[in-house]
């Protein structure tokens, strides 16, 4: 099991008419808090440079007063830093996540890409409503993302580490408790490449078809 090596935090996205503003500015208070505590720099990470003109005033401000960087920006500096992300992507968690080994990470999430399993996993705590995210999954489920993350050191590809995470998901889908985001954002937790974790997607969307009732069915037959 990888080790979490970050304080974390998040804004998530729980309510469609909840301003950027509004999510964006526990969320910057709690990272330049971090900086101080911890005497690092501040970082904002976001998937395009867009975000620190485009998006909210607390945002633009960041960018202004502090470093800033994207997936496709150059490298900035070592050691490491209170990251905040904004309404990032499973690429850009990654760089913020790498930012932030041995700082602290608070993110913004946005809607197109879902961090409820990564919140869980790292116990991030919820600026909204000032609790770590509650951990609400079964013993079983938990015991199946563990196995997932062991057959996933290849990302996935074509072998038997596939072949033993489409069994392992055909029986997370038999005991009703398929919830993709949960599984894809566990795996980025444990720091999966993005492009894995994005073909593990790929993966659990055909799991999706997958039905025991008539798997049974074809076993009496034979």
């Amino acid at each position: 099991m990888s080790k979490i090596e970050y304080e974390a935090a998040w804004v998530p996205d729980s309510d469609p008419d909840r301003d950027w503003s509004d999510a964006a500015e526990p969320a910057a208070t709690w990272t330049m808090g971090q900086a101080a505590r911890l005497g690092i720099r501040p970082l904002l990470v976001t998937p395009t440079q867009a975000q620190w003109d485009a998006g909210p005033e607390v945002i633009a401000r960041f960018a202004r007063s502090c470093e800033a960087t994207t997936p496709r920006s150059s490298p900035q500096g070592v050691g490491p830093a209170a990251v905040l992300a904004y309404v990032p992507d499973y690429q850009t968690m990654q760089l913020a996540i790498r930012y932030a080994r041995g700082g602290a990470l608070a993110v913004i999430e946005g809607f197109t890409t879902p961090l409820c399993g990564w919140a869980i996993e790292v116990g991030a705590l919820d600026l909204l409503e000032n609790l770590v995210t509650p951990d609400l999954r079964s013993a079983h489920l938990r015991s199946a993302l563990d196995r997932i993350h062991f057959y996933g050191n290849n990302g996935w590809t074509n072998g038997f580490g596939k072949d033993a995470t489409v069994r392992l998901l055909h029986d997370i889908v038999e005991q009703n408790e398929l919830d993709q985001d949960l599984i894809l954002g566990f795996m980025l937790a444990h720091g999966h490449h993005h492009k894995s974790i994005e073909h593990l997607a790929r993966i659990i969307e055909k799991a999706r078809e997958f039905n025991p009732n008539r798997q049974r069915a074809n076993s009496r037959r034979w």
